[in-house]
């Protein structure tokens, strides 16, 4: 499993089998939004708006920073993945870019 909790980290867990950590990320901010795993790729978006991308192993495909707080959980709408934030914008990003 992956979840965010209040100290600004996202996790992944292998509960199935051993219920060892298998990987940890700090970010700038707490992740208050549902983490989100689409095609085998993790998304997260924390309150600070650090917007990533994960392989199921922790390895980071990609990072931005986007302006603004954030609330929200980044949602899949075609090949684009968006994330809404708390003043209003919409940012918008291809699936497949890096």
């Amino acid at each position: 499993i992956v979840f965010g909790d209040w100290s600004s980290d996202v996790c992944s867990s292998d509960l199935a089998q051993s219920g060892k950590l298998l990987w940890e990320k700090q970010f700038l901010g707490k992740v208050k939004g549902e983490i989100l795993i689409h095609l085998q790729k993790i998304y997260t978006l924390s309150m600070a708006g650090e917007f990533s991308c994960f392989e199921k192993n922790g390895k980071e495909i990609w990072n931005m920073q986007l302006c603004g707080s954030f609330s929200s959980s980044p949602i899949v709408l075609g090949n684009y993945i968006l994330a809404a934030s708390n003043d209003g914008f919409i940012y918008v990003k291809k699936l497949d870019e890096k």
